[in-house]
This record gives C-alpha cells, sequence and structure tokens, in this order.
C-alpha cells in the first residue's frame, strides 16, 4: 500500500488580489469544488487550512489530480522538519542541480530557517558531487527547496508544480458553447471553465461516420477538470439544415451561411435554457468563416453576445496550451471533413435581405434537442449510462 503524502496548495495569485469578501467567497468555492472532485475521483483524503493554503493528506496518485484543479496556483510536496529529519531521502539517485530559498515574518524565526538552509548547501553540495559519476548524458534533475516559518516550526516545501489557475468552477454564469471536438473548440472550453463559467457544450451533428463519437470522446476528457466530472451536452441534428442550405444559399458563401446559422440556432437554445452568452473556438484567419469580414458578418445577426477566447491564437500556442493541462492526446484525434464545405469558399461578403431573412427563418424551424451528461469515464469506479433527454424548439 503506497504510503500517504502531503501536498500544499495555493490558490491562483488572481483569487489572491480580490477583495476580502470575493476573496473569501472563492477560496471556499476552490476547496469545495476540489473536496467533490476528489470524491468522485474515489480518493480519500483529508484537507486543512494552512495559513491561506490547502494542505492535502493522501495517496502520491493524488498529485495528478491536484495539479489540474482549476483555481490551484502551485501544488508542492509539504514535510514537517523534525530533529531526525532526512533530507537525503528526497534526493534523487542522479545528477541535480538545486537552489534553497527561505520563507519567514519576523526575524528570529529567519534565522532560524537560514541557518538550516546554510546546512542544506553543505549537503545537497556534497551529494550532487557524489552523482558526478552517474552522468548520463540527460539533463540533470532540478531541485527546489522552500524553507518556510511558522510559529516555532520549519516546513519543507519541495519542487513546485504550477497548476490551471483561474477561478473556481461554477463561480460565473451559464455559457453555451459551440463545440466541434477539434483542438480550437477544445481549448476555448477549457478557458472558459478555467474563468469559473459553468459550461454547456452544443454539437451540430451532420451525421458523417465518426463524428459523434470522437465529439463525445472530447467532452469526456474536458469533464474531468469539473467537480463533479461531467459536463452538459446537447446535440442538435443538423443535417436537414445543411442539406437545406445546400439547395438554397450560394455555394461559395456555404460556410458564411452555416457558422451564420449554427449562431441563430444556438441563440434560440441560449434564449430558452437560460444562457447569458455562446463562446466558439474560432481562430482567427484560421477557416473561410474566421476571417475578420467574415466574423464581423456573422456576428451581425445574433443578439446574444459570442465569446471567442482563443481568437488571437496561433494553432501552435492552441497544441502548446492543450499539451499543458493533458488535452493534446484527444486533440490529436482527427475529424471528418465537412461534406458540405465548398472548394473555394468566400472569406467575405454580405448578406442581402433575401439572404438575411431565409437565414432568419431557417434558424425559426422546429428543432430538437438530445440533451444528456457527458460523464468522465473513471477508472476508480462504475458508472451507469448518463439519462439522457429532449428540448422540443419550436417557432
Amino acid at each position: 500500500m503506497a504510503k500517504e503524502v502531503n501536498f500544499l496548495l495555493s490558490p491562483s495569485g488572481e483569487i489572491g488580489t480580490k477583495k476580502p469578501g470575493t476573496k473569501k467567497a472563492f477560496l471556499e468555492a476552490w476547496r469545495k469544488t476540489l473536496e467533490a472532485r476528489l470524491k468522485k475521483l474515489g480518493f480519500s483524503t483529508a484537507i486543512e487550512d494552512f495559513y491561506g493554503r490547502l494542505l492535502v493528506k493522501g495517496k502520491p496518485e493524488l498529485e495528478e489530480a491536484l495539479v489540474s484543479h482549476v483555481g490551484t496556483g502551485k501544488i508542492f510536496r509539504f514535510y514537517q522538519i523534525q530533529p531526525d529529519f532526512d533530507f537525503k531521502a528526497l534526493l534523487p539517485s542522479r545528477p541535480f542541480t538545486y537552489e534553497v530559498y527561505v520563507k519567514a515574518k519576523d526575524h528570529a524565526r529567519r534565522e532560524k530557517a537560514l541557518a538550516l538552509k546554510k546546512e542544506l548547501l553543505q549537503i545537497l553540495a556534497e551529494e550532487a558531487q557524489l552523482r558526478l559519476s552517474r552522468w548520463d548524458n540527460h539533463p540533470p534533475e532540478h531541485i527546489y527547496w522552500l524553507i518556510e516559518a511558522r510559529d516555532h516550526e520549519l516546513f519543507l516545501l519541495t519542487n513546485p508544480q504550477k497548476g490551471p489557475g483561474g477561478l473556481p468552477m461554477g463561480t460565473g454564469e451559464k455559457i453555451l458553447v459551440l463545440f466541434s471536438g477539434g483542438p480550437d473548440s477544445l481549448l476555448s472550453t477549457f478557458l472558459l471553465l478555467r474563468r469559473g463559467q459553468k459550461i454547456t457544450l452544443l454539437f451540430f451533428d451532420d451525421e458523417e461516420a465518426r463524428r459523434h463519437d470522437l465529439v463525445t470522446q472530447a467532452a469526456r476528457a474536458l469533464a474531468y477538470f469539473s467537480s463533479d466530472l461531467s459536463l452538459s451536452f446537447y446535440t442538435l441534428n443538423y443535417r436537414p439544415f445543411l442539406e437545406e442550405l445546400a439547395k438554397k444559399a450560394p455555394k461559395r458563401k456555404t460556410c458564411l451561411f452555416c457558422k451564420s446559422l449554427m449562431l441563430l440556432l444556438a441563440e434560440k437554445i441560449a434564449q430558452k435554457e437560460g444562457f447569458l452568452a455562446l463562446a466558439t473556438g474560432d481562430l482567427l484567419g484560421e477557416q473561410a468563416s474566421q476571417t475578420l469580414p467574415a466574423l464581423s458578418l456573422i456576428s451581425s445577426l445574433p443578439r446574444i453576445p459570442v465569446l471567442r477566447p482563443v481568437i488571437g491564437f496561433t494553432k501552435e500556442e492552441v497544441y502548446e496550451k492543450l499539451a499543458q493541462f493533458g488535452l493534446e492526446d484527444i486533440a490529436q484525434k482527427a475529424l471528418p471533413p465537412c461534406p458540405f464545405a465548398p472548394t473555394h469558399p468566400r472569406t467575405t461578403g454580405k448578406f442581402s435581405p433575401r439572404e438575411e431573412k431565409f437565414l432568419h427563418l431557417l434558424a425559426r424551424k422546429s428543432v430538437i434537442l438530445k440533451k444528456e451528461k457527458i460523464l468522465w469515464e473513471s477508472p476508480y469506479e462504475d458508472r451507469s449510462s448518463p439519462k439522457t433527454g429532449e428540448i422540443h424548439l419550436g417557432r
């Protein structure tokens, strides 16, 4: 049985800058969502307050969940220093470099911590020298130790890892995300989750082979970050709308018509279900419907705010961010291309009054929206199939 370890979590720096009342509410939400998420993941843990931070005790496997918890700034391994504390047991067997710092509020405690730092620097220098013979042509490991003095006691915080930061989940508003399952919409959704927003995913299903399965796989990966390991997921049968566009819309303007219609249909759902904004994974210049003139045209039709969290990212930055949050594997899965996309799409233009009227009439058609909960597939417990329901949106 794995030995329990201690982790010290700091809230995001952004939480720390809030005014006292807001900060207190965010800290409470941060702890509450952490407790709920760890319980859902099957971990039995003890969580204590430690000078504005959280001390979490549990199995080493906790680390992955803690590092990915929204609202968390940094995660340290945490040790209380006793007279017989074995510092050498924390050292790697390979060559290493090191740095040691001290944190203390008053002079007496600082002097005590500095004396320990001096001893540790000597130990680390000797141990690092011993490991030089084991050089294996790979970069050495790096050790970061922080000695913290609190109330006549000394603590050791080792090798910090960076958390996602942001605000605790659920502290924001309801947002409906147009979700394609691709890397851009994947990152856009995660960034909104990191802002504390209450996210629901809306998938426009064109009924192409494997698309629905791949999109739900992407949604399951995102569900890992939520406090209850689930996300609300709406599926709209979009194939009939695409076939109507193929018959009546100018072929080269298909993408402009399609994206405009998506936003109008999403706006109708948002009004019925109480969402305050829509969000997309639009990347400036990435597709025919994502040039600035195209976005200006498309955004002129819905009246609800449309958020675009990744609008200024490069494609490389999208993948770098996804890798940072552990979502790179799911983002690499190729989605089938849209069968209705023209070979030479228009990237700018205007809708005539007749075309705009056509879009609004099409958006008023009755749709049946499938609503379900997408669950992260936890290896720690069995899950029953989620219940699904339908929402009828008429004229």
